[in-house]
């Protein structure tokens, strides 16, 4: 009976796993041969002065208007000088440095806010 298994299970086991020992040496080296993503986008940074019309510190963002134009600054990470992120209020002119953001291009991550 034992006999019978093994001349049954043996060419059928020896054939599944030389077909897993052949898949596991041909993955790496398609995968070193795979050309990096170097990440090439530009940065836009910007500097905005304008009116605050709107401020909503739990999402750390206020609305800046600079003529007909409204971005909306998002100040998590920025510096503050002159001021803290506590005075913001609304009709209050700012000055903002940072990068564009967002689809629309008016959105800025702010690295500093002077006010």
């Amino acid at each position: 009976m034992k006999n019978t298994m093994v001349k049954a299970i043996l060419p059928v086991a020896l054939t599944v796993g030389t077909l897993g020992l052949g898949f596991a040496a041909t993955a790496p080296a398609s995968a070193a041969t795979r050309p990096t993503h170097a990440k090439t986008h530009n940065v836009t940074t910007i500097t905005v002065t304008g009116t605050i019309k709107r401020v909503n510190p739990a999402m750390t963002t206020f609305w800046l208007t600079d003529g007909t134009k409204t971005y909306v600054v998002q100040y998590k990470k920025a510096t503050f000088r002159a001021a803290s992120a506590t005075k913001l209020t609304k009709d209050e002119t700012v000055t903002t440095t940072g990068r564009l953001a967002g689809r629309s291009k008016n959105v800025i991550v702010a690295t500093s806010v002077a006010g």
